[in-house]
């Protein structure tokens, strides 16, 4: 069995937090990679769960995204808080988020996010350009781990 904390390198940590950057720096949303080790139930319902647990619903302008993996059910969802869905619909990450499992259910995990993460920054930019004024990091990069 995979040790969930252990899915990626510190390597790979550091690159995914680059790039979850990258994107915050040229959109006006908050991204957070959350893994844990199984999730009881639906996981976009735990990812909607964790947006408030995290913070993530305490953002200006309610524009946090989540990337929830849980590694031993090879469960993986992509939710928005409020300011997301006024503006992109629910299923805007349907493909996504099967894309990604296509990955993380070969147990690649770095690619997979890394996916997300490239193809979710195409989608936001759109919709939620960078405000100069005011685009302040309002959530911590880092992964968390559950």
């Amino acid at each position: 069995m995979v040790d969930y904390r252990a899915v990626l390198s510190q390597e790979d940590k550091k690159h995914l937090v680059t790039l979850i950057k990258s994107t915050e720096e040229s959109t006006s949303c908050e991204i957070k990679i959350h893994i844990n080790d199984s999730c009881k139930g639906a996981a976009l319902d735990r990812a909607i769960e964790l947006i408030t647990k995290l913070g993530l619903d305490r953002t200006k302008n309610r524009t946090g995204i989540i990337l929830y993996l849980a590694v031993k059910d090879k469960k993986f969802a992509i939710a928005g808080d409020v300011g997301i869905h006024k503006e992109l619909p629910n299923n805007s990450w349907h493909d996504l988020k099967d894309e990604a499992i296509s990955f993380f259910k070969d147990e690649k995990y770095m690619e997979g996010f890394t996916h997300c993460l490239q193809k979710l920054s195409m989608i936001v930019k759109a919709t939620f350009p960078e405000n100069k004024i005011d685009n302040v990091n309002e959530i911590s990069d880092d992964i968390s781990f559950e």
